[in-house]
Formats: structure tokens, sequence, C-alpha cells
């Protein structure tokens, strides 16, 4: 049996972006990212979309930049984990969906409005923006099944997905 985790983070730092994703979702994070424990070689990977792609990180470095602030762990069997790492490791190097990330929030502020409206910027798994990145994670462990888009889930929608989760214990 393994783990993965969903966690939810801000800057150390002032970053604008960041900022402004607070402000917009209420929260207090502006990022989601994947957790795996690389017990082979003993350390804590972190799979996300940042800056201009998908990428892995070391936790430590991870931890000089970013403050976690609510995490999620999943028990998954052997072949879960091996699928869910081929399918990051094959989507490593896909470019960061700014443009998909702006349209989820345009697709957000719609539903505030009342008026549905579709993401004008949804390009699928060519491009993908961090909570995107994650709930497909969760997609592929057949975990989440969401009424929208996943080109349209948000940091915020994405928590609230976990919160309903039975497998995800909140551990932060």
């Amino acid at each position: 049996m393994r783990t993965v985790t969903i966690g939810f983070s801000k800057p150390k730092e002032f970053k604008i972006f960041a900022k402004l994703i607070m402000w917009y979702e209420e929260s207090d994070w502006s990022h989601a990212y994947v957790k795996f424990n690389a017990v082979n070689i003993e350390r804590h990977l972190i799979y996300q979309a940042s800056g201009r792609m998908v990428n892995f990180e070391g936790s430590i470095h991870f931890e000089n930049h970013a403050l976690s602030i609510h995490e999620y762990q999943i028990d998954v069997t052997d072949e879960q984990y091996k699928s869910v790492m081929q399918f990051c490791v094959d989507n490593a190097g896909v470019k960061y969906g700014i443009l998909s990330a702006l349209g989820a929030g345009l697709v957000k502020l719609g539903k505030k409005l009342n008026i549905s409206i579709k993401n004008p910027f949804e390009d699928g798994n060519r491009s993908q923006f961090c909570s995107e990145l994650a709930a497909r994670v969760l997609n592929q462990l057949s975990l989440i099944n969401l009424d929208y888009d996943l080109d349209d889930i948000t940091p915020k929608d994405l928590k609230e997905a976990l919160d309903e989760i039975p497998e995800a214990k909140k551990v932060l």
C-alpha cells in the first residue's frame, strides 16, 4: 500500500498572481500540488504545474518557497500508484496553462452571476494549471467525478471535492 497526497499551498514571498487567486477564491491558499513519497530514494517529490510547465520538484526546495496549508492523503494500491506515476511522468513538461487557468476563473465568475459559460481557453491535456493537474491525478485514481470539466476546476473547487471523498484523509 502506498499514499498519494494532494496539497494546497501559498508562496512564502509576495506573488501577485497568488494574491489574486486567494482574493478571488476567498481562500488562504493559491496552489495545488501532488506529493509522492519516493520510498526507494527516501525523498518526497512534489508534482505540480508551476512556472512554465508541469514538473517534479524535491520537497526541500518546494518548502523553501511555499507554505503548505492543507494536505489530504489517499491510500492507493501498488498498481494505482504505478498508474499515477506513469501519468505524471508522461505529462511532465506539458506547458503551464495560464490561459486555461484564466478561463477557469471566468467560468467561476459566470457561476457567481448565474451565467453558464464554457472555458474559452479549454484545451484538455495540452496545457495544465495546478488544480486541473491535481484533479487529473485524482481522475486517474477514479476518485473524482465532477459535474464540470477538469479545465474549469479552481484550487478551492478541488479542496471542496476532496472534502467529499471518503478515501481522502485530511492530514494538514
